[in-house]
């Protein structure tokens, strides 16, 4: 199927067919299934980011070493050893040329192996998986955007770090960000400090390279090259491979070996950004929809479905709380506790309930009420019977796929008092043999369809 959309819009470009029948092909295409995956859970997040700080570490400490070794060498500095003047002379020619030495005998390659030659003062690709952990960790952002940063920033105030993202999901979008730094003791933990690093670690590979990239690194090809290693495509396999990091550090999750990816790690630090802010708006707030944001932030991650309806509970007591402040005792009673009057002429059955008093308008007393059905659930003359059960348990539900749809503020606005009464009231006074089977009667939709899309019908 995904051939016929390729070949109807080469067609279309080529002004071979009409619009129509490209749209056709890709609505015949069926929507890839999106299977989001929750965050980490915190014990197994600090065994992440502890690995990949530890790897960080190691690999500054190697730079640096080698570094150290090439400034004591050019300086000719006294106390080197006979090894330390060797791989001096190598270091020194390899800063040159960008390439370590050939070493054309058994001895001179027993000294040091290429590869570890070039890590002394390179990046290599071996380098990449902790890198990007981290960055990923402390930054917040996909694994696209960081691969595709620039090298170019400017320091503000010493204290904060300006540069350039680049987002092409959407096209291409330019972000300047702005990155806090730290102190040095707080490098590794703030997302201006660990950009600062990989600056400082990729400089001589990014100016062999002739590259603006962050990310450039020692490539064992043909000698030796230096490149930005996703200069044709940012999949490109040459890195990171981070399952056989995991494995490497024998990182496990409930038991079983961790399934690291990316979208994982920025669904976890978003998680914990909102638990740090008061679940204020954060920046996955700001650029999804609603329905992105609960699917692939909340619906599959046990803690921020928690969090979620620790909020949604405390908003909708504060909604209730504001509902009753000036109520009667009367018209505040529960509904489950008010006796139904048969006897009472004006008694009716409305969309999800009895009304005892049609001409009762709690707006207007003794004209007809014209409210929205929904309203019954706040208003004194409803009261709710067995019959009614079922269709209030699928109410319920289809007040969920609306929460999933809705901004918050909405369905509290529109929903918030039906679902404290449906929850806080009436369903807790039937037990849960009662409410089981009730489930089994349930309907297969009720009138709120009706409430919000009249037009339908």
């Amino acid at each position: 199927m995904t051939d016929l959309r390729v070949l109807t819009k080469a067609l279309h470009d080529l002004g071979l067919c009409d619009r129509d029948l490209f749209e056709a092909a890709s609505d015949a295409i069926p929507a890839r299934r999106h299977s989001p995956q929750p965050g980490y859970d915190p014990e197994t997040f600090a065994s992440i980011t502890a690995a990949a700080t530890r790897d960080v570490e190691a690999i500054t400490r190697r730079i640096a070493d080698g570094e150290e070794l090439l400034r004591r060498f050019r300086d000719r500095s006294q106390g080197l050893s006979e090894h330390e003047r060797i791989v001096g002379r190598m270091l020194e020619e390899m800063a040159d040329t960008g390439r370590p030495p050939r070493l054309r005998t058994a001895h001179m390659r027993a000294v040091v192996p290429m590869i570890d030659l070039a890590r002394m003062l390179f990046l290599t690709v071996r380098d990449l998986e902790p890198l990007l952990v981290l960055l990923a960790i402390r930054t917040g952002r996909n694994v696209e955007t960081l691969k595709e940063l620039t090298g170019e920033h400017r320091i503000r105030e010493s204290s904060v770090l300006e540069t350039q993202t680049i987002k092409r999901r959407r096209g291409y979008e330019s972000e300047t960000v702005l990155w806090d730094i730290g102190s040095a003791k707080r490098q590794l933990k703030t997302a201006g400090g660990m950009y600062l690093l990989l600056h400082r670690l990729g400089r001589r590979s990014r100016d062999l390279a002739r590259s603006d990239k962050l990310l450039c690194i020692f490539l064992q090809r043909n000698g030796g090259s230096h490149r930005f290693v996703w200069e044709n495509r940012l999949n490109n396999v040459a890195g990171p491979d981070l399952g056989a990091w995991a494995r490497s550090h024998n990182l496990t999750e409930g038991g079983a070996a961790l399934r690291l990816t990316f979208n994982r790690i920025k669904t976890t630090v978003d998680r914990e950004r909102a638990q740090a802010n008061n679940f204020q708006l954060d920046r996955a707030a700001v650029t999804n929809t609603p329905e992105v944001l609960y699917r692939s932030y909340i619906a599959p991650d046990p803690t921020a479905r928690r969090a979620l309806e620790s909020i949604t509970n405390g908003a909708l007591l504060d909604l209730d709380a504001r509902l009753t402040a000036e109520r009667s005792p009367e018209k505040t009673a529960p509904i489950s506790q008010r006796p139904e009057a048969p006897d009472v002429p004006d008694a009716i059955t409305t969309a999800f309930m009895r009304c005892r008093d049609v001409l009762g308008n709690p707006e207007q007393p003794g004209v007809e009420c014209n409210a929205d059905m929904l309203a019954c659930f706040g208003c004194p003359c409803a009261v709710v019977g067995d019959e009614h059960i079922p269709t209030i348990l699928r109410l319920s539900a289809e007040l969920i796929e609306h929460f999933e749809r809705l901004p918050l503020e909405q369905w509290i606005a529109r929903f918030g008092q039906a679902w404290l009464a449906i929850h806080n009231d009436i369903l807790p006074s039937r037990t849960t043999e009662e409410i089981a089977h009730f489930a089994t009667l349930m309907p297969t939709h009720t009138a709120l369809k009706i409430l919000e899309k009249p037009e339908m019908f």
